[in-house]
């Protein structure tokens, strides 16, 4: 299992990463997702493809954090890999050394 964030999501949407393993979600991100679902265009698309994902592989789990806190917090709690193309939140991780697990970059 991994966790995932909005980038992440959307990133393996447009790029057609085919997503194998079980993700974990947190409750924040995947109402970011569900928020640019309502925008028409390429990027409204993604997302919708996105949530279709999550229907199909992905657990959400609660969290009422700031989407990039709650991807850190949720892969620390369960000690998994963090998936992200997000620059800020790569930076974040290793600026504060807060990822157990192994961070994974496609």
């Amino acid at each position: 299992m991994k966790v995932v964030d909005t980038s992440f999501m959307i990133e393996a949407v447009k790029k057609k990463i085919q997503i194998l393993d079980k993700i974990l979600i947190p409750g924040s991100v995947y109402r970011e997702i569900r928020a640019m679902a309502r925008n028409r265009g390429k990027k409204g698309s993604y997302a919708r493809t996105a949530l279709d994902i999550i229907a199909k592989n992905g657990y959400v789990i609660p969290s009422n954090l700031e989407p990039d806190q709650a991807a850190l917090d949720v892969a620390n709690k369960y000690d998994l890999e963090l998936l992200t193309f997000d620059l800020r939140l790569k930076s974040m991780a290793k600026r504060k050394g807060e990822i157990k697990g192994n961070y994974v970059e496609y």
